[in-house]
């Protein structure tokens, strides 16, 4: 078998030692500079001088309002670290660029933003991305990593991107406008999940065994978030195994701590809604929604009502991970599997935006169905 494989290996660099130098730039798959515009004459850039919000939350899912507001804070950021690093290189190992001498980076940035925000838009090779932006195979994947790390710099710092648990004036109003859709849930403040992301299959059989799922077949990361009526993320756990149980994610990153805590503090009266998938867990924090409400002794596990609301607050969950996914299209392709923390950096930055966009866009649908007065303005009222 491997003298088999070896003769086809020989006859494949024959063929391609034989192939003038025409073919094989034929057959490259590459756009060549000359084929491009200049970025800063890119189809993206007359998109975005055009002025219409509607086309550009289409291409990045901001409007010219809040891209503008993201930029503030991504630019300094963007002139103070530089791409010139290792493969290797985190966030928190960005060099600065100390030395300013040299040529002028014609990559400014609104570009280095909107390759970010495009990309987790699209799906498939660079290609489209060299057209829109006009850039090269090698400058895209430069950029683009380098842009990566300092969005999610970025979006550190801004309050209404950050992952953090709610005060107790804001969990008393997520209680209210729930107890007006569902009045036996008088204490529901929001909604926990886990949703999995497809990984390409790792080459070590080990490895294989963390990420892979015998139900679906296929290998996946595993992620929790836990979600409040205003479309938000408040607290979450990504690029675990795939094999990682919901509930075990959910000790593991402390968010049982965490709701224990704020369940506490309002002295019993501040609970989340799961699924039955956390059932082995008995915590008075907890709703949980059962599929069959009946238990092995054929009595009902909880009231009959509760559960039914229970279960239609937990729609609240499946909306945001659907609103997560539908957001970001690059989630949708397998990702690729790799241990240098390219992939916790991609579904971090991700969580992020989401909240971002959901705080500053208001296009959801959690938010949309449970608070929409937060999308109204002193105007609305007036007409």
């Amino acid at each position: 078998m491997r003298t088999f494989f070896f003769a086809l290996s020989n006859n494949k660099n024959r063929f391609r030692s034989a192939l003038s130098r025409q073919a094989t730039r034929n057959r490259s798959g590459k756009i060549r500079r000359r084929s491009l515009m200049l970025s800063s004459q890119s189809a993206f850039m007359h998109l975005f001088n055009g002025g219409q919000d509607d086309a550009l939350i289409t291409m990045t899912g901001f409007d010219h309002a809040n891209f503008n507001e993201l930029l503030q804070y991504f630019s300094p950021l963007f002139h103070q670290y530089t791409p010139h690093v290792a493969s290797g290189c985190n966030i928190q190992s960005l060099p600065i660029r100390n030395n300013l001498r040299g040529r002028i980076r014609t990559i400014s940035p609104v570009i280095a933003l909107a390759l970010v925000l495009v990309w987790t838009r699209t799906r498939g090779s660079y290609a489209a991305l060299q057209v829109i932006f006009g850039m090269t195979a090698s400058n895209i994947s430069k950029w683009l990593r380098f842009s990566k790390r300092v969005l999610l710099l970025t979006l550190l710092q801004i309050e209404e991107a950050k992952i953090k648990m709610p005060t107790i004036q804001q969990v008393r109003v997520f209680k209210e406008v729930i107890r007006g859709k569902y009045p036996s849930l008088v204490h529901c403040w929001g909604a926990l999940d886990g949703v999995k992301i497809g990984i390409q299959k790792p080459s070590d059989d080990m490895k294989q065994s963390h990420f892979y799922n015998g139900w679906t077949h296929d290998h996946y990361v595993a992620n929790l978030f836990l979600f409040t009526p205003d479309g938000r993320i408040c607290a979450a756990y990504v690029n675990s195994p795939g094999t990682t149980h919901d509930s075990t994610m959910a000790s593991m990153s402390k968010i049982y701590r965490k709701i224990d805590d704020m369940y506490d503090l309002m002295d019993g009266m501040a609970k989340v809604v799961v699924d039955s998938a956390f059932a082995s867990e008995a915590r008075d924090s907890l709703i949980k929604s059962y599929q069959t409400n009946q238990g092995r002794n054929g009595q009902l596990r909880q009231d009959q009502r509760v559960n039914n609301e229970a279960t239609a607050v937990r729609q609240m969950a499946e909306w945001g991970m659907r609103a997560f996914q539908g957001s970001f299209p690059r989630l949708k392709e397998k990702i690729r599997f790799e241990e240098r923390g390219e992939r916790k950096i991609m579904l971090n930055l991700m969580v992020l935006l989401y909240n971002f966009r959901a705080s500053k866009v208001g296009q959801n649908q959690i938010r949309n169905v449970y608070m929409p007065f937060l999308n109204r303005n002193a105007l609305d009222y007036i007409r």
